[in-house]
């Protein structure tokens, strides 16, 4: 879904496992903490590894990682991983944005084990920072949270965000939906 405007725009691929999935080590937490600081051991690994990183993608959800010397940093997360990327702070080198599609606001606190309170400071503290770039994108048909409660939500966030409705997207993103999306993402990638 996002690799295409990510390849276009010139980023390279990495790809890692969360904990417990696949033949990872370990065992996922219940309330995803444990998931946002293995977020930030793999992004200082691989800023590490690659020379002259001056942007990372991270698709959390879907365990992708991007990197690209060219671009700036926009850290991703889709469902789910929209929640960890969300607790990712912005680093302090490199200009960092982050994408979080289809947020999980209706099932949010039974996916953080009712930690859900965490999860929404750090989303505050994140749209505070004046360095930040947040983009919020979520579809009118999301099977998991109303469109009414996103609206509302979106309109309770301050600070430096821009909020993406689409209409007649899935919570999924597919057909015409993941398209929109795509062209979206490309548009907002400098």
């Amino acid at each position: 879904m996002l690799l295409e405007p990510l390849l276009f725009k010139g980023y390279h691929v990495l790809q890692y496992n969360s904990r417990g999935v696949g033949k990872s080590s370990g065992w996922p937490s219940f309330t995803g903490l444990s998931e946002a600081k293995d977020l930030q051991d793999v992004v200082a690994w691989a800023m590490q590894k690659i020379p002259d990183v001056r942007a990372l993608t991270i698709m959390v959800s879907f365990m992708f990682s991007y990197l690209s010397p060219e671009k700036l940093i926009p850290l991703q997360g889709y469902s789910h991983g929209s929640l960890i990327a969300s607790m990712h702070p912005v680093l302090p080198s490199i200009k960092t944005s982050h994408l979080l599609l289809s947020y999980p606001l209706g099932p949010r606190s039974w996916l953080t084990l009712f930690h859900s309170s965490s999860y929404t400071s750090a989303l505050e503290a994140l749209l505070k920072q004046s360095d930040s770039n947040v983009l919020v994108m979520f579809g009118d048909k999301d099977e998991f949270t109303s469109i009414s409660s996103y609206q509302k939500w979106a309109s309770g966030l301050n600070g430096n965000v821009e909020v993406l409705e689409v209409e007649n997207a899935s919570h999924f993103w597919r057909g015409r939906s993941a398209r929109q999306l795509a062209a979206a993402v490309r548009n907002w990638l400098v």
